[in-house]
C-alpha cells in the first residue's frame, strides 16, 4: 500500500493507496460548521489526528461492502514511529450499523526504489496484482 502525507501550517493532504485523497483543515472552524463532508486535523503529541464527518452514507468501508451511514465519523491517527515507517490507526464510529467504535491499524514503510502505480478502473489497470490476494 502506498501513502503520502503532506503537512503544512494550516492543512494536511493525505493520499493512501492511490484511492483516498483528502485535505484536512488544521485551523479552527470557529462557530460555523462546514457543509458537506469535511476533515479537521489536530496534533496530539507526535500524532496527526484527522476526523472526517458529514459523509452521505452512500459509501462502503471496504471492497467487501461493509456499510456506513450518514452518521459515520472516521478518525485517523497518523504517526511515524521510526524513519521510513508510517502507522495509521483508523477508527470507525457509526451508531447506525455498529454497536461500538472499532479500529483498524495499517503499517506502511517507505519503498524509495519502487514505482507508484496509478489505479484505473478499466481493462488496462495494472496495479491490481500488487494490491494483495483478495483484490480482483
Amino acid at each position: 500500500m502506498h501513502a503520502l502525507l503532506i503537512v503544512a501550517r494550516d492543512w494536511a493532504l493525505g493520499i493512501v493507496a492511490s484511492t483516498l485523497l483528502r485535505r484536512a483543515n488544521l485551523r479552527d472552524f470557529g462557530h460555523r460548521k462546514p457543509k458537506g463532508t469535511y476533515s479537521k486535523g489536530r496534533w496530539e503529541g507526535d500524532a496527526l489526528v484527522v476526523e472526517t464527518r458529514g459523509l452521505n452514507g452512500k459509501q462502503w468501508l471496504d471492497h467487501g461492502g461493509l456499510p456506513a451511514s450518514d452518521k459515520l465519523t472516521v478518525t485517523e491517527r497518523f504517526r511515524r514511529p521510526s524513519f521510513g515507517r508510517l502507522e495509521i490507526d483508523i477508527t470507525i464510529n457509526d451508531p447506525t450499523y455498529y454497536t461500538k467504535p472499532w479500529t483498524a491499524t495499517t503499517n506502511l514503510r517507505a519503498m524509495p526504489d519502487t514505482e507508484l502505480f496509478e489505479f484505473i478502473c478499466n481493462e488496462n489497470e495494472k496495479s491490481t496484482p500488487h494490491m494483495g490476494p483478495h483484490i480482483k
